[in-house]
């Protein structure tokens, strides 16, 4: 997930689909994310084939210099115990400077 420039000027919803093509169905649960102040949403949209989780950033939010969060849910497949989804925001661009001026 790749966030606007930090912070963020409004609210941000942001859907992330998983789609399973192997045979057997699994079943995701227990999502989380690593940051505060983000809410997640888990919805199945076909069963055991289809998800979607929504995230929910709010005005305001920023990752600290350095910072890398992560949303993580755990599935039912054994070879695949959990999915993990870095976030990550670069940082607010640079003002740039003021010139001086020159009078003729």
């Amino acid at each position: 997930v790749m966030l606007p420039s930090r912070p963020l000027t409004g609210p941000i919803k942001i859907t992330l689909a998983i789609r399973n093509d192997g045979g057997e169905p699994i079943a995701l649960s227990n999502p989380s994310v690593s940051v505060s102040n983000v809410a997640v949403k888990l919805s199945e949209v076909q069963a055991g084939q289809r998800y979607n989780l929504v995230l929910d950033f709010p005005a305001g939010f920023e990752l600290k210099p350095g910072e890398r969060g992560s949303l993580v849910v755990n599935t039912s497949d054994p070879q695949n115990p959990r999915i993990t989804v870095p976030i990550l925001q670069p940082p607010a661009a640079p003002k740039p400077k003021a010139s001086p001026s020159v009078q003729r």
